[in-house]
């Protein structure tokens, strides 16, 4: 693998834990909006500017889809834990999870039709 695709993946990755850490730490609702949107902004223009290539191999998707579902949901955990809170206190990454398996699902209709 590059080592750019690399360095993306992981800033990816640490972008995800920034707005998980939001929702869980900030009690400000308009802040947790305003910096999840400077967030995405910054995530969606990494992405655009990288060379992701257009068609991803079925074992690809599976592969980054799995690894984002288990950061997401370790991350959370390890957050609930320093928080002392429910683990299901906070239903965020339940959103995400359902998200990554909309995804997960759109990419296997796209490659069977």
């Amino acid at each position: 693998m590059k080592t750019r695709n690399i360095i993306l993946i992981i800033a990816c990755l640490v972008g995800l834990a920034a707005v998980i850490t939001m929702h869980d730490m900030f009690k400000n609702q308009n802040l947790r909006i305003v910096l999840s949107l400077a967030v995405a902004v910054a995530a969606a223009y990494l992405i655009s500017r990288s060379a992701i290539p257009k068609q991803v191999s079925a074992r690809t998707m599976n592969v980054v889809l799995a690894s984002l579902l288990v950061f997401t949901c370790a991350n959370h955990i390890l957050l609930s834990a320093a928080l002392g809170q429910s683990i299901f206190a906070n239903y965020f990454w339940g959103f995400l999870c359902v998200i990554y398996c909309l995804i997960w699902l759109r990419a296997r209709q796209d490659q069977k039709g």
